[in-house]
């Protein structure tokens, strides 16, 4: 009969894959937000884009949320992986913007921002601290906010440093995150550990009283966030 394997529980596991997600969304309750009257979005909730063109959007009809596919604004995800310090892959998208009309319901537009202007850059890779540097760049603008070819839109921006670092033992990390993102509208990071639980970094509501007039401009906002976590052993 084959020996009996009791696990060692003292044994700590080993960071393998560290993955981080950034997103922007415009929650369901914004302040201000109504609720769509009629048509198949009816119930839902809508805010007014401010300017002289009267204009109503869908929010991303939700609060905080650690799902990775939860609707938002702009999404900026990485995944690394920590054993050879290299990056594994990397995602950048913008969910449909929905312009409806305000006493319909309908539909007068439905167009997904270019993700282009989005990336990590700066990567710089140091073995012996163990830890990697990166820059995270977001620019966007409302895709259906537009006269005619002309787009009106402001750019929903964000430029933050992130620092993703292991303890000597290998079982612990650290995400740290500088930078500035908007006023306007939410904010949100998480990550998770060779796929295990996911951990918040930060969660940041829109700025009281602010709308998307304040998008003009640089953003506007400093982050300092930084949190640390462990992987956890399977047996």
């Amino acid at each position: 009969m084959a020996p009996t394997l009791t696990p060692n529980h003292e044994e700590k596991c080993r960071i393998e894959r560290v993955r981080i997600w950034f997103k922007s969304f415009v929650p369901g309750d914004l302040e201000g937000a109504e609720s769509v009257p009629a048509g198949s979005h009816m119930g839902k909730s809508m805010f007014r884009s401010p300017g002289p063109i009267e204009s109503w959007f869908l929010t991303d009809q939700r609060g905080f949320s650690a799902d990775p596919d939860a609707s938002s604004r702009m999404h900026s995800e990485i995944e690394l992986d920590m054993q050879n310090f290299r990056t594994i892959h990397e995602l950048h998208k913008c969910d449909p913007t929905i312009q409806v009309d305000h006493k319909k319901g309908t539909e007068d537009c439905r167009e997904t921002a270019d993700s282009s202007d989005m990336r990590f850059t700066d990567f710089r890779i140091s073995e012996e601290a163990k830890q990697i540097f990166m820059h995270l760049h977001g620019s966007a603008k409302n895709a259906c906010l537009k006269l005619g070819p002309i787009n009106l839109s402001p750019s929903l921006d964000y430029d933050v440093d992130i620092i993703v670092s292991i303890n000597d033992s290998g079982h612990e990390t650290t995400v740290s995150v500088n930078g500035q993102i908007e006023p306007y509208p939410a904010f949100e990071m998480y990550m998770t550990i060779n796929s295990g639980p996911v951990v918040t970094v930060f969660q940041e509501p829109v700025e009281p009283g602010r709308t998307p007039a304040i998008l003009i401009g640089p953003p506007q906002r400093a982050i300092h966030k930084s949190v640390t976590a462990s992987c956890e052993s399977v047996y």
